[in-house]
C-alpha cells in the first residue's frame, strides 16, 4: 500500500470523526511545520511545536491524523488519541519545545482561548492536548 510520505509545510492534522467524537466548538487543528517533525497548532490558538536536535527522518506515512518516520536514533511518531489529544514518540536525544519554551515531565500549560494547551514529555514519549481551563 502506498501512503503519503513526503514532508511539507502546511499539511493539516486533526482527529478524524470516523474514529470518534469531535467538537467543532473546541477545535484542535495543527499543520506540519517547515522542518521535518515540527508542528504548528492553528486552532484554537497558534503555537509552534518544535523538536530540537531532530535527526534526519525517513517518513513512512504522513496522514491527517497520524505520522510515522524512522531515524538512526529511533522512531518519530504522532497520532491523535481523541479529538483533543496528540501523542507520540521521539528519536533519542530530541527535545520538545512549544513557542520556544522547553517541555519536560512537568507539564507546560498555556492559555488557548477557553482551553489550555498542555504539553509534556517523559523519556522518548510526548503528548500535546487541550483541556478545559478549569481542569489544568
Amino acid at each position: 500500500m502506498n501512503l503519503p510520505d513526503i514532508w511539507g509545510a502546511g499539511q493539516l492534522l486533526a482527529f478524524s470523526g470516523i474514529e470518534g467524537h469531535t467538537d467543532w466548538e473546541k477545535p484542535f487543528v495543527l499543520h506540519t511545520g517547515a522542518n521535518p517533525g515540527d508542528l504548528l497548532v492553528r486552532l484554537p490558538v497558534t503555537a509552534a511545536v518544535g523538536f530540537a536536535e531532530m535527526p534526519p527522518l525517513r517518513f513512512h506515512a504522513i496522514l491527517g491524523d497520524a505520522i510515522t518516520a524512522e531515524s538512526p536514533d529511533g522512531a518519530y511518531r504522532a497520532v491523535f488519541l481523541d479529538h483533543h489529544t496528540l501523542a507520540g514518540e521521539l528519536p533519542a536525544g530530541v527535545r520538545m519545545t512549544v513557542d520556544g519554551r522547553p517541555v519536560g515531565e512537568e507539564a507546560l500549560s498555556m492559555a488557548a482561548g477557553p482551553m489550555n494547551l498542555i504539553a509534556a514529555t517523559r523519556g522518548r514519549r510526548w503528548a500535546l492536548l487541550l483541556s478545559d481551563t478549569g481542569a489544568a
